[in-house]
């Protein structure tokens, strides 16, 4: 029962990033492993258990299964823990930064556009019936067919989000049609090139540093990423080096890079400085995702920005009516 209970505890772990990068910090001071999880870690006793039992305190099995120990354990293979933890914890923040800046550069053009749509809703359903019992419905009839054309133009985004929305749900959870779509739709989805060539490029960086061999890196990528949109790639890339092709002829031939990592990656290798360039090719992918996230949200707030103000020409335009009919009397 003992067993058990640590045994949930372990799996229902949640380490928070910042406790990871303190204990990558206290390694590559030389402290020792115990004393450093002690100092990090809010909570260091189920690591400290595995440790007392001789275990791997870092195995995914013996912890839990998210996508920063899964990282982890990969990078343990390729560096030493102070920097296997240090670049985990960089694939993490990239994902979470892409995270929170889409939300922050689309909360509010959306929230304009669910408020638009509720007004022009609620104008059509409630207030326009009662309007249409006192005056002539043919008098400004061209602002009632631009809100309708509006409250179309809004149902069908509404209905693309959610079937995006809802195919994105479904390629997620099901591991075969996702890879079974990446590796039939890829080369048409630069977005799935650009993420792709960005944790190729992370991972083999790192390799880089270990001094792994290409086909043992791709063989633990094949066991590591088989959730993950990069696992078509590396299966394909494991075959035709098995086959005998050469590591750069099948990056330059590959269609899951983008093209600006199959540029950067064929400087790095004439110049003899791989490594240092696939870092700069990694933080130019980063900025690069930013602006476009940034273009986007501004797009989409001008688009609702002048679907309001068609909104409120039109109402104007309708609640003039009564006013019309006056004059005309």
């Amino acid at each position: 029962m003992m067993r058990e209970r640590l045994q949930k505890k372990r799996t229902n772990l949640n380490i928070p990033l910042d406790e990871w990068v303190s204990l990558a910090l206290l390694l590559d001071k030389g402290i020792q492993l115990e004393e450093a999880l002690k100092l990090s870690f809010h909570d260091p006793a189920p690591f400290l258990d595995l440790l007392k039992e001789g275990k791997n305190c870092f195995s995914i099995d013996g912890i839990c299964t998210n996508r920063f120990l899964n990282y982890l354990q990969f990078f343990m293979h390729a560096a030493p823990m102070s920097h296997a933890i240090t670049s985990s914890v960089q694939l993490c923040k990239v994902q979470r930064q892409m995270i929170q800046q889409f939300c922050k550069e689309s909360s509010y053009p959306f929230l304009l556009f669910i408020m638009s749509f509720v007004l022009i809703s609620f104008f059509l359903s409630t207030i326009f019936p009662q309007m249409q019992q006192s005056i002539d419905a043919e008098v400004n009839s061209y602002a009632l067919i631009l809100l309708n054309g509006l409250l179309v133009i809004f149902l069908l985004f509404f209905i693309l989000c959610v079937t995006i929305l809802l195919i994105s749900l479904f390629l997620y959870y099901q591991k075969d049609a996702r890879n079974l779509f990446i590796m039939h739709f890829h080369h048409r989805l630069p977005f799935f090139q650009s993420i792709i060539s960005y944790l190729f490029a992370a991972y083999l960086s790192s390799l880089m540093q270990a001094g792994l061999s290409t086909l043992d890196a791709l063989s633990l990528l094949e066991r590591l990423e088989a959730k993950n949109v990069i696992y078509p790639c590396i299966t394909e890339m494991k075959h035709l080096l098995e086959k005998g092709f050469s590591y750069e002829e099948i990056i330059q031939t590959s269609t899951y890079f983008s093209d600006r990592f199959r540029h950067f990656f064929a400087i790095g290798q004439r110049s003899s400085t791989l490594m240092d360039t696939l870092m700069v090719f990694m933080d130019i992918q980063q900025k690069c995702w930013q602006k476009q996230l940034k273009k986007g949200g501004i797009l989409l707030q001008l688009s609702v920005y002048v679907m309001i103000a068609v909104l409120v020409f039109c109402m104007y335009q309708m609640l003039l009516m009564p006013l019309d009919m006056l004059n005309q009397m």
